[in-house]
């Protein structure tokens, strides 16, 4: 499942050359608070195969990227295609607020005249809230030309569904996040929901919550929730959580890894979504 689209612009034929000190970047607000953040960026390259630098930073309200950058990547391998290419980055661990001005800064310093990048911009109006700049002096100075945006997707998990799931087993214990919308770390368990598959090629019948927790859009499931296996006699068991802490309306969620009555382990699918404990 395509992780949801808080915000994009995707059309345009205008291009917004990059290489060795031309660097841009492009501001933009999102409405919820987001975590698992992906950007995407429709890009080609002319030349040689070099690499592409993307950093995030804080936004100014002219979109200019001000402080340290929150996250970086690199990458090569772009697109020669005329019509450009989608390339996803992914903003590990990094939680964005909603209204914010945050601006995705483009480098290619490797390049030059022929050997560059192009970053499409649309034709028209822009986006509200986004504003595109460019710098030759390492971001001591930017300005902003026209038209306005370039093309780009914004993409997450809304962490409101975080604050509908997780409950302390009591009044003393943290509320620190033991479900988030991440990339897995050593140690994460991925989320179990209504449906999901087990090792003896059952699956999960019943979830035993209520059905407002959802992940990835299906139904989150707790303990003694039922599973379903084709083994001669084992039938339906409930199946016990494994964690200690991460609770639905009070009752431990179902992770991969917990066990059915039968002894059969639940797997659940990808769905970004894990709890630690």
């Amino acid at each position: 499942m395509a992780d949801p689209i808080l915000i994009e612009n995707t059309t345009g034929t205008i291009l917004n050359t990059i290489y060795d000190i031309y660097e841009t970047a492009q501001s933009f607000q999102i409405s919820e608070d987001s975590v698992n953040t992906t950007i995407d960026i429709r890009i080609k390259r002319e030349g040689s195969d070099l690499t592409l630098y993307a950093d995030l930073y804080d936004a100014n309200a002219s979109g200019e990227p001000i402080g340290s950058s929150l996250w970086g990547t690199s990458f090569s391998g772009i697109s020669t295609n005329a019509n450009g290419a989608w390339h996803s980055m992914t903003v590990s661990r990094a939680k964005l607020i909603a209204g914010a001005d945050y601006a995705l800064w483009i480098s290619y310093p490797a390049g030059d005249s022929t050997n560059k990048i192009s970053w499409f911009v649309d034709n028209g109006s822009g986006v509200p809230n986004c504003i595109r700049n460019r710098t030759d002096d390492g971001g001591t100075s930017w300005s902003e030309p026209g038209p306005p945006d370039a093309n780009f997707k914004i993409r997450g998990w809304p962490q409101t569904c975080k604050l509908n799931v997780v409950s302390p087993v009591s009044s003393g214990d943290s509320m620190s996040p033991h479900l988030y919308y991440f990339d897995a770390s050593s140690g994460d368990k991925r989320i179990a929901c209504l449906n999901d598959p087990s090792d003896h090629g059952g699956t999960i019948i019943t979830s035993n919550a209520d059905g407002t927790c959802m992940a990835g859009g299906d139904i989150v499931c707790v303990n003694g929730a039922t599973h379903s296996c084709p083994i001669l006699g084992h039938g339906v068991t409930p199946i016990t959580a494994i964690t200690t802490k991460s609770k639905h309306n009070s009752k431990l969620i179902i992770t991969e890894g917990a066990v059915a009555g039968c002894g059969a382990v639940i797997y659940p699918p990808e769905r970004k979504v894990y709890v630690v404990e």
